[in-house]
């Protein structure tokens, strides 16, 4: 057997490892951390230089670490497969997150749902973690990029880098999808993985941009609250909060939680619609339609939303047009501010994405330890699972709470 012939002839001096964590995100740490409480023999590989690269830019740098909602909330902000995550959730949830933070001294704030550190520093986050690790005797390995991980008998057996290779009875996979490849996470793992027979979903940027028709004119135009509604057939996804017009479409919150939605779909079969004025009702815009004034149609609205957006969503009517408006035509001015249909061009691609939707095949790993049903000894955990959710926090605590189930399940393996 190549494989087992490639470890024999190994030099003495190699280290051997039991469990072996293949990336050093979020998900990768807490794997080592939780698998070095069970065992002494734990390697931490990464390709990068240092810990934690993509979790330094979390949250614009700030890191929203998790959502202050109850738990049983979560489930909502999960875009797909929320049940195969009770166990992970269960096993390691957003209190137990915030308090092994909270005992090395860190303190957090709410801002809405969102929970940050008060520093509004993601480096305090991995200082701490990188404290853990060190604590904790994991061997970290930075600066080494997995090339095979060796199986021999539907069971893993070692992980080759490019610069060693590690026997191991158990590997946990945490290499995360495609999305900000500079971090790391370039998908390099899902073809070595292919060749071990484990399947893998097709993958979409999630929490990116969507292209529309817009005009550019209205670049650099916010909102802070609006409700975006888009039309599959006959499914309907629905959104709130702030976005902003691009050169080249919309973003921002708002935008990005609905794109983790529908980016897998044919844009040219998507419907999208938006709600300017989700405060106001309709018969409350009619109401100022119609009210007594001088003012033309465009100075009636303009404290409620951008002039620029206005002249671009709405006719130019002078005042005294306004009362001989039909009613049709006066449903339509309502329509343009409630439900302004927008045409989908496209989304950003994968490396705009700040999570990657699809990955390892969800049905193929027992959710309850994390572990692959194809491979024995084989785990997974974080973004390179078929797993992702709206922006507040959800995906790191996905990532932070599958890499302690994974690492624990790893740890005690039999």
């Amino acid at each position: 057997n190549k494989s087992m012939n490639l470890i024999e002839t190994l030099e003495k001096e190699i280290i051997l490892k039991k469990i072996v964590i293949i990336g050093a995100g979020p998900s990768g740490m807490m794997a080592a951390l939780y698998a070095s409480k069970q065992s002494s023999s734990v390697t931490l590989l990464d390709k990068n230089k240092i810990l934690g690269k993509k979790l330094l830019i979390t949250g614009g740098g700030r890191c929203n670490i998790t959502s202050n909602l109850p738990l049983s909330d979560f489930y909502a902000h999960i875009t797909s497969n929320e049940k195969f995550l009770y166990s992970s959730f269960n096993f390691f949830g957003k209190d137990e997150l915030l308090e092994m933070f909270k005992s090395e001294g860190v303190k957090f704030k709410s801002e809405g749902q969102k929970i940050y550190p008060v520093s509004n520093r993601a480096d305090e986050i991995l200082s701490v973690l990188e404290k853990l690790l060190i604590e904790s005797k994991a061997d970290i390995k930075l600066n080494e990029d997995v090339s095979d991980i060796i199986v021999q008998d539907s069971k893993v057996v070692g992980v080759k880098t490019d610069k060693n290779l590690y026997t191991s009875d158990c590997v946990v996979v945490c290499s995360g999808g495609c999305s900000y490849p500079l971090t790391g996470s370039d998908g390099k793992l899902f073809s070595i993985l292919k060749k071990l027979g484990i399947k893998t979903t097709k993958l979409y940027p999630a929490l990116v941009p969507i292209k529309t028709s817009m005009t550019s004119n209205l670049a650099g135009i916010s909102l802070d609250d609006v409700i975006l509604t888009s039309k599959h057939g006959k499914k309907i996804y629905s959104t709130r909060g702030s976005m902003i017009f691009t050169h080249n479409g919309i973003s921002g919150p708002a935008v990005l939680d609905l794109s983790s939605y529908i980016s897998s779909y044919k844009p040219s079969d998507i419907s999208l619609f938006i709600d300017f004025l989700p405060e106001i009702s309709s018969d409350k815009i009619i109401d100022i339609l119609y009210e007594k004034s001088k003012k033309n149609l465009y100075n009636r609205f303009k404290g409620y939303l951008p002039t620029e957006l206005i002249k671009t969503i709405l006719p130019d009517i002078d005042a005294d047009k306004i009362f001989n408006l039909k009613k049709t035509q006066a449903n339509e001015l309502v329509g343009n501010l409630k439900s302004y249909n927008v045409e989908v061009t496209g989304f950003g691609n994968l490396s705009e994405g700040i999570v990657t939707k699809g990955g390892v095949d969800l049905k193929k790993v027992n959710p309850s330890t994390l572990e692959s049903r194809i491979v024995k000894g084989l785990y997974f955990a974080g973004e390179v699972l078929d797993l992702d959710a709206n922006t507040g926090g959800y995906n790191l605590q996905i990532a932070f709470s599958t890499g302690a189930l994974s690492g624990y399940s790893a740890s005690i393996w039999d």
